[in-house]
């Protein structure tokens, strides 16, 4: 049904990849840790099944390449050379020392005939993946928000919308989008990616885009709305607020977030403060911020790859799915080692 890439029965075999990828390789560890053939099964009502004409790449051959993509954050069009170059990259895909990658524009078909809804599914599976091998459970729920800046010129559309009035001006190429605020004095163009992530090695569970100007507390309820009872729950004090606290109650969910500073309440202020399962929570919450970073700092997550809402999920979807499989390749071999205070509070 697929096209076949000739790997092992290519001219050279298999010869120059046992010489020049090491055994301990990254992407060896990857392909031992995940199956990536289940990506076919989820995609093949996406594609004709009568056999004529000619045959497409195989779904799971694409994915791993844009695996690779998000993984070292290159761009569509640097890829196909890398790839090309990349002796590692060839022995991932299965493709023949001697064989060409598929080419940037057969990523953008196969990105766009997927669309959000499937990528959320390879995410989903993914997330399976590491709840069947025990590296998450039930215990701590993180919730969080981060910002990620649309490929627009922020500046003109600021200078834009001071001389329209308008919160979004018409010429923006991305009208998708929208300001949002990093901080009182930090505005940004953009999308947010509002995140759940299991305390245990932090898994990225669950993530919820939207435009900028949303607020962070605005996604909550449909963060929590899969947890189980007794499952705990720490977020920053954002989230604070007496209709999450209802929420939680409502779902017998235990919220051990930041708690305002202006609250008028300091019998619960005191009490909080020395319950040291919610300080060990919040401290842990801090701890899986760097998850945020590690996604800007090397998958590309500080600025959109493309434009619209739509392919800016799969990007971030995209993202969290590199994040998951890397802690996933990392565990492989060995139980999961949890932070001591989420051994001693949560475990």
């Amino acid at each position: 049904m697929y096209k076949q890439p000739q790997g092992i029965n290519s001219f050279f075999g298999n010869f120059i990849y046992d010489e020049v990828v090491p055994q301990d390789h990254f992407l060896r560890r990857v392909a031992k840790a995940i199956d990536f053939s289940f990506v076919d099964d989820l995609c093949k009502d996406l594609y004709h099944q009568s056999g004529a004409g000619q045959k497409p790449y195989a779904p799971s051959l694409l994915f791993k390449i844009l695996f690779l993509g998000f993984t070292y954050n290159v761009s569509d069009r640097e890829l196909e050379e890398t790839v090309n170059d990349r002796l590692s990259f060839k022995w991932f895909l299965g493709v023949g020392v001697n064989e060409s990658a598929p080419d940037h524009s057969t990523l953008t078909i196969f990105r766009e005939r997927l669309g959000e809804e499937r990528f959320r599914d390879i995410f989903n599976r993914i997330v399976e993946i590491a709840r069947n091998r025990g590296l998450t459970d039930e215990k701590l729920k993180v919730i969080d928000a981060t910002h990620v800046e649309a490929d627009v010129n922020r500046f003109k559309l600021l200078e834009k919308r001071a001389e329209t009035h308008q919160s979004i001006p018409d010429a923006s190429p991305d009208p998708d989008a929208a300001f949002g605020r990093k901080s009182r004095t930090k505005p940004f163009y953009g999308y947010k990616s509002h995140e759940r992530i299991d305390a245990k090695i932090g898994i990225i569970e669950d993530l919820v885009v939207t435009p900028g100007n949303v607020s962070d507390t605005a996604c909550f309820p449909e963060l929590i709305h899969s947890l189980k009872p007794r499952t705990a729950v720490t977020a920053d004090q954002i989230y604070e607020t007496d209709e999450h606290a209802f929420m939680c109650a409502e779902k017998r969910i235990l919220p051990y977030l930041a708690m305002k500073s202006n609250r008028k309440d300091p019998f619960r202020r005191r009490r909080e403060l020395r319950n040291p399962k919610h300080q060990a929570a919040l401290y842990l919450r801090k701890l899986y911020e760097r998850t945020f970073g590690e996604a800007k700092q090397h998958h590309g997550m500080r600025r959109c790859r493309w434009r619209s809402k739509w392919r800016t999920e799969i990007q971030c979807l995209l993202t969290a799915t590199v994040q998951n499989i890397k802690r996933i390749t990392a565990y492989a071999l060995s139980p999961p080692s949890p932070h001591p205070l989420y051994v001693q509070y949560f475990a």
